[in-house]
């Protein structure tokens, strides 16, 4: 193990090990000591409520005959290369909006891979998100995103930002919460009366340089006198917490001007944090999937919502020059099923879809399947679909080895403290 490894692992037991160069430079730039982050970035989406994988990337035209009373659903689909979308809608059913799902896909299937027919395991919002998001049913295991800070870099100041959803981090990072910008500027700049005006200083600049070398000294000498753990661990942080408001003004310059509301706003954000050198993994979320009633109207409403979001992802990434970087996921509770429910609307069904996009994800890929009754198939090992239904299925744990491969944590001392339990040799889906 290296020395590295041996920090990481030191500070999520609860001990502090400093390095002994750690306040060497106390009195000159104290936030100098925070290496900018320039690894991957995880952008993982949320659909929290279970979204309706039949309306767009797992389309169903033909219902079972069996089905006691069928929903309306997509009137054709279109294939590029491995991927089937939906691509014709019955307009008076989807309030005109179905068509910007099927915009989507023209414009991003050749990008991305769809993991269709996994098996949930499980019909409750609680442990679908779960699963989901961490690849196991049991509690207490961090999400990819928290996974990934944790390996990488869990010192920086907005190494795991959480937006909403599931945000586990089992003790391996801080998890941030960054809704309220105002909040952000007010801490990267506590001695700004003003966050937007660099001379609403409460006291001049002479007066805040010997306030901050007196913390330098006394940080310093309070460190010299101890020799518990615990009591060094209290000092490390009181100077991470310093180093890392200094960090956070770097924020500041890379935001844009004009920060969209909702969950383009929280795409802006952590692509900010990122370009600063802050952040590691962002867990954005977007609710309403839950549709019980109006499920037709309601759900492609929120479905064109997120995919609109997961376009504006990728283009404002692109721009920056960054897809070669950032990897892009989305995935939900579960999904629909296919009849109505007394309220028109949809019950849920245990069986998933995850997209994704971006850095090391092949592009143009299908992987795993459901019959025309919305069930599970199976895989083989060398991920072509049997129609055998009781075969071994897709499951989130086979997600999750295939993420972990990608951003390359799948080898690293945290990970191996939360192994995944596949039923069978796990999959690697993107292979």
């Amino acid at each position: 193990m290296d020395r590295r490894s041996f920090i990481k692992l030191a500070s999520l037991s609860g001990l502090s090990v400093v390095a002994p160069t750690a306040f060497a430079g106390l009195g000159t730039n104290r936030h100098s000591a925070i290496d900018p982050y320039t690894g991957p970035l995880l952008l993982s989406f949320q659909a929290s409520g279970g979204w309706e994988t039949r309306f767009h990337c797992d389309p169903k035209i033909q219902l079972s005959a069996n089905e006691g009373n069928p929903r309306s659903h997509v009137t054709a689909t279109e294939k590029i290369g491995d991927i089937e979308f939906a691509a014709e809608w019955p307009e008076e059913f989807f309030g005109g909006r179905g068509p910007e799902i099927t915009a989507f896909y023209e414009k991003h299937a050749q990008r991305m891979t769809v993991i269709n027919g996994i098996d949930q395991m499980t019909n409750g919002h609680d442990e679908g998100r779960t699963h989901t998001a961490t690849g196991t049913l049991n509690m207490g295991h961090p999400t990819l995103g928290a996974l990934m800070a944790g390996h990488y870099d869990p010192s920086l100041p907005m190494a795991y930002l959480a937006f909403g959803g599931v945000t586990e981090t089992a003790g391996v990072v801080a998890r941030t919460r960054a809704n309220n910008l105002d909040v952000l500027s007010r801490v990267a700049f506590p001695e700004l009366q003003d966050p937007n005006n660099p001379d609403s200083t409460y006291q001049p600049q002479p007066v805040l340089d010997m306030i901050s070398a007196a913390q330098e000294e006394r940080d310093a000498a309070i460190l010299a006198k101890q020799g518990l753990p615990r009591f060094k661990t209290s000092v490390d942080r009181l100077y991470a917490a310093r180093a890392g408001s200094d960090e956070l003004r770097k924020l500041q310059d890379y935001l844009p001007e004009n920060v969209e509301g909702g969950i383009f706003g929280q795409i802006q954000v952590a692509l900010a944090a990122y370009q600063a050198g802050l952040c590691v993994a962002a867990e954005l979320s977007m609710g309403g999937f839950d549709t019980h009633g109006n499920s037709d109207t309601a759900a492609v409403d929120r479905l064109t919502g997120l995919l609109n979001a997961l376009d504006f992802a990728y283009e404002s990434a692109s721009e920056l020059g960054l897809m070669n970087k950032v990897i892009i996921t989305a995935g939900s509770d579960f999904s629909r099923t296919l009849g109505y429910n007394g309220g028109m609307g949809a019950d849920h069904w245990p069986v998933g879809t995850v997209i994704a996009m971006g850095a090391g994800v092949p592009e143009n890929r299908q992987v795993g399947a459901t019959d025309d009754n919305a069930r599970a198939l199976g895989i083989n090992p060398d991920l072509t679909v049997n129609n055998n239904n009781t075969n071994r299925k897709v499951t989130p744990a086979d997600v999750h080895y295939t993420l972990r491969k990608a951003v390359g944590v799948d080898d690293g001392e945290i990970a191996s403290m939360f192994p995944l339990s596949t039923s069978g040799e796990p999959l690697d889906l993107f292979a």
